[in-house]
């Protein structure tokens, strides 16, 4: 039994006539008869009845109606569940750097979400200091965070996104004795700071401690003194001369990863977004490449 044939017996029903039902289903006629023809052949009974120009349900007919249409929307109903099983569902916890959640991760997670709309995405700071145990705990699916080149750690899965460019920035870089802006010492490039110091022999009376990137960045722009930001995370303000940067040589270098547990199965959600987040950094790692901006 066919379903197409079923539909047709349903739609001759509603629309009271064979030549209406194919003018409703986009057959010829005789596809409309031949349909009939085969769904009682197959019943071993007369469904219709045909009275000059009109035909009419006969006994049969009406006993097998509600079952024709049942069949269908089971048919219906299973074809929905199969499609829904495709979409992807569950949690998925996110850890991020602050300049990456404020600067990069808005974009990744509205695009993410558009695609994925059954995913409840819980987004959480990364303790730098303790990321595996957060894996672990499961706390977290996965992260994306800054950290030097050649970053190893034998308990997680870690792919390299894209190297980022590094900035000296302030509101007047010319000034000897101006305050260091420092993040507090679990952050991945406090190292790379501590080493600008000493190659360029800066002396300062103040040096100033802040758990937030973004706390930083203001008191680099109120000229309270100079800091090391990654040059994504200050663009906008150096496109409006709210603040001044310089490129810094060191022998260390930082780049954007992704991480997760290494026995973590990275499959669904977390490919979906890991693909995502491959995507952005090759495009953005393009653009600058076109402007002249590359990351080597």
């Amino acid at each position: 039994m066919e379903l197409r044939h079923l539909v047709t017996f349903i739609t001759i029903v509603q629309r009271n006539g064979f030549k209406k039902a194919a003018d409703e289903l986009g057959y010829a006629q005789s596809s409309v008869t031949n349909h009939i023809k085969d769904l009682e052949n197959e019943l071993g009974k007369r469904l219709f009845d045909r009275l000059g120009s009109k035909i009419v349900l006969t006994e049969h007919g009406h006993t097998f109606l509600p079952y024709a249409k049942e069949i269908t929307a089971k048919y219906v109903e299973a074809k929905g569940i199969l499609q829904d099983k495709d979409q992807l569902t569950g949690e998925l916890r996110i850890g991020a750097s602050e300049s990456l959640i404020i600067a990069r991760m808005p974009d990744i997670l509205a695009r993410f979400k558009k695609m994925h709309p059954k995913v409840k995405l819980i987004l959480r700071s990364v303790h730098y200091q303790d990321l595996n145990s957060q894996f672990q705990s499961g706390e977290l699916d996965l992260a994306i965070i800054l950290e030097k080149d050649n970053w190893i750690d034998h308990n997680l899965y870690i792919e390299e996104l894209k190297q980022e460019r590094m900035m000296i920035a302030g509101a007047d870089l010319e000034k000897e004795n101006d305050a260091l802006l420092y993040t507090e010492g679990e952050c991945s490039y406090r190292s790379i700071m501590d080493d600008l110091v000493k190659s360029r022999g800066w002396q300062s009376k103040d040096k100033l401690e802040f758990w937030s990137t973004e706390a930083i960045k203001q008191c680099a722009i109120s000229g309270i003194g100079k800091a090391l930001l990654p040059y994504f995370y200050i663009e906008k303000e150096l496109t409006t001369g709210a603040i001044k940067a310089e490129d810094i040589q060191s022998a260390s270098r930082i780049s954007t990863y992704v991480v997760s547990h290494k026995n973590k199965e990275r499959e669904g959600a977390i490919e979906e977004m890991m693909t995502m987040m491959r995507e952005v950094a090759t495009s953005l790692a393009v653009i600058m490449r076109i402007i002249g901006m590359g990351w080597t």
